[in-house]
């Protein structure tokens, strides 16, 4: 069976599996709890800080990422919200600089130089 599709078929269709994709992304969100010691790891700023150099529109181009934020206690901010086309380098830029402000703040404190004598 051959089936031919509109313009606003295709339209109405990708905006069916957009829908799908972002329940499905809520469905995960209401089960997940997110501990600040978890995401607070210092690895997690290095390796999150080289994953963002990937979304980027140049490199997501036809595609789409979802963004979502929480609070401390793992409370949704926002409903989680498509971003075609990936993030504008503007936007990777200033997330970078909120990680790399608080990496900076968490290795801020050392350990004492002074010893027992």
């Amino acid at each position: 069976m051959n089936t031919t599709h509109t313009p606003e078929s295709l339209k109405q269709l990708e905006d069916y599996e957009l829908i799908n994709i972002v329940l499905t992304l809520q469905h995960t969100l209401d089960n997940l709890t997110v501990s600040e010691a978890q995401s607070s790891y210092i690895h997690n700023y290095h390796f999150t800080s080289n994953e963002m150099l990937k979304l980027s529109s140049d490199k997501y181009m036809g595609s789409a990422v979802i963004i979502a934020m929480f609070d401390l206690k793992g409370k949704p901010l926002f409903k989680p919200t498509t971003i075609t086309d990936g993030l504008s380098k503007n936007t990777i830029n200033c997330l970078l600089d909120d990680l790399q402000r608080t990496f900076d703040h968490k290795i801020e404190f050392k350990p004492t130089v002074k010893r027992l004598k």
